[in-house]
C-alpha cells in the first residue's frame, strides 16, 4: 500500500490581494503553520524528462514590486 501524504502552502494575502504572509504544514512531519519568507518548489515532468522550477519571491521583494 502507498502512504500519501499533504504539504499546505497558504499565502495570506490584503484587501488587494497582495501578499503579506506566507506558512506551510506537513502533518506526518509534525509542522503546522510554519511562518516562512520565501518558498522553492520543483517537480518533474516525465513526460519532457525535465525539471519544472516554481519560485516564490520573498514576501519583501514581491511585496514591494506590487505595491505602488
Amino acid at each position: 500500500m502507498i502512504k500519501k501524504t499533504d504539504i499546505v502552502i497558504s499565502v495570506h494575502l490584503d484587501k488587494n490581494k497582495i501578499p503579506e504572509k506566507m506558512s506551510w504544514s506537513a502533518k506526518d512531519g509534525g509542522v503546522s503553520n510554519q511562518e516562512t519568507k520565501a518558498l522553492l518548489f520543483s517537480s518533474w515532468d516525465d513526460v519532457n524528462q525535465e525539471t519544472s522550477r516554481h519560485r516564490r519571491l520573498p514576501l519583501e521583494f514581491a511585496t514591494s514590486l506590487c505595491r505602488p
